[in-house]
């Protein structure tokens, strides 16, 4: 009977993918390639502390797809206005998260929703087409005029959202050199990358997308430096700004600290307020100046710019009589060049009036519709930053925290501008806090390391 044996299929070919890693201490070889969910590096050699160590084998990592998470029994209540034929809601996580209301589109998986009139598991099924519909790309399900769901009746829904995720491919040298891969946590929309062990030589990210069955071409990201750069021009630029703050904290005379800025410096979308940037950074200046007595306003105002709360400026933040003043905007990108020249400067003579010494911080870098910007790259090219730049350089008083210039860097640390934006637009997730809190405290560099870099 072999006639009636079924033919064997041909095992799918899938597209494969080199990738050069940069990291420095790579002397020869470890040329990687990926296909589906499979990493393959290359033998070769690597230079660490003047010693060369080989990795004669190829080595296979495997990495597991960021799968989805599973909802069950959300409640869902539509609204109560029966003159209305139709009405909607939005799944809760497909919103970029709890404080921030921003709809992540494409995050839902499609057929995955089911509709019940109860929690119980004996409950009748709402029938998807006739009592709802779903709008698989907004995560939004509308009741029908002629279904069982009533004005302001509560259902509940069950459903999966796909999630990302960010791993780390890791060289270990213990107890003989391989590699490694640390798994990342998966997120809605900006995946934190792994935390890496100092024993550890983070070599490339793989980046696993919403819904990825393979990992996508461009996905495994070489680390180059997982640092950013240092610029010991801009260091002691800023050490000379920031000295009597630094006295005073060496001291432990009172500092008075105020925040100046939108949303991101409130810490929208951190995941707590300990890991916003305006709380973290002052945990650090503790562990740097052990003696410091630093007092915090933060007059952070959402959805606000430079420009708007102006007007109030030598009352609102002038009139508590900060020692040190950090400018978060990343709103400001949408202001006119003129009108930013205009208003720091104003705000700069105010800072030199009150013996105020100021941190200007360059922004993160937000989505090219929120930059107003054609593309990612046209970003770096808005007036707004070359103007922050440009005043700093002319103020021996202002210090410059260049987060942008950190994120233009991400490329080079294995991630890119996207993923770090929780709400696709504007909000940074921990990575993007952690960056303005290292930035920043890099206008506290002592004298002997500027020197030394």
């Amino acid at each position: 009977m072999e006639d009636d044996a079924p033919e064997e299929k041909p095992e799918e070919i899938k597209p494969a993918y080199d990738v050069d890693l940069t990291n420095p201490i790579i002397k020869s070889g470890l040329k990687v390639r990926y296909t589906g969910r499979k990493v393959v590096i290359g033998a070769g050699e690597c230079t660490i502390d003047g010693n060369t160590i080989a990795l004669p084998q190829p080595t296979k990592v495997l990495v597991p797809p960021s799968g989805f998470l599973s909802v069950s029994n959300e409640p869902v209540k539509f609204i109560d206005d029966s003159s209305k034929p139709t009405d909607n809601v939005v799944l809760s996580h497909c919103r970029a998260a709890q404080i921030d209301q921003t709809i992540l589109r494409g995050d839902l998986v499609k057929d995955s929703v089911t509709l019940k009139t109860s929690a119980g598991a004996d409950a009748a099924k709402l029938v998807p087409t006739i009592d709802f519909v779903v709008d698989a790309n907004l995560g939004v399900v509308t009741r029908t005029a002629r279904g069982a769901i009533k004005p302001g009746a509560k259902v509940f829904a069950s459903y999966q959202c796909w999630r990302r995720r960010v791993d780390t491919i890791a060289l270990d040298l213990a107890p003989k050199p391989h590699f490694i891969l640390i798994q990342g946590i998966p997120a809605r929309s900006a995946p934190e990358p792994p935390v890496i062990a100092p024993n550890l030589i983070p070599m490339a990210n793989v980046i696993s997308d919403w819904g990825d069955g393979d990992i996508l071409l461009g996905n495994v990201m070489p680390i180059e430096n997982p640092i950013g750069p240092f610029d010991p021009k801009l260091a002691e630029h800023n050490r000379r700004a920031m000295a009597p703050v630094i006295k005073k904290l060496e001291a432990g005379e009172p500092v008075k600290l105020v925040y100046w800025g939108d949303s991101v410096c409130l810490g929208y979308d951190a995941r707590t307020k300990d890991d916003a940037f305006s709380n973290a950074f002052v945990a650090e200046l503790h562990k740097r100046f052990p003696n410091a007595n630093i007092t915090v306003n933060n007059l952070g105002v959402a959805s606000s710019n430079s420009s708007l709360r102006l007007p109030k400026v030598a009352t609102e933040v002038f009139g508590l009589k900060p020692d040190l003043l950090i400018v978060e905007y990343v709103n400001d990108f949408a202001l006119p060049s003129h009108v930013i020249t205009h208003d720091y400067e104003e705000l700069l003579d105010e800072a030199k009036k009150n013996n105020t010494r100021v941190i200007l911080c360059t922004p993160h870098c937000p989505s090219p519709r929120m930059a107003r910007a054609a593309t990612w790259d046209a970003i770096a090219d808005k007036p707004y930053l070359s103007i922050l730049h440009e005043l700093v350089g002319k103020n021996e008083d202002v210090a410059l925290a260049d987060v942008f210039n950190r994120w233009q860097h991400l490329p080079r640390e294995g991630l890119r501008a996207e993923l770090l934006l929780v709400n696709g637009l504007n909000h940074p997730n921990n990575k993007g806090h952690s960056i303005y809190v290292e930035e920043l405290m890099r206008c506290f560099v002592p004298a002997d390391q500027v020197a030394s870099h």
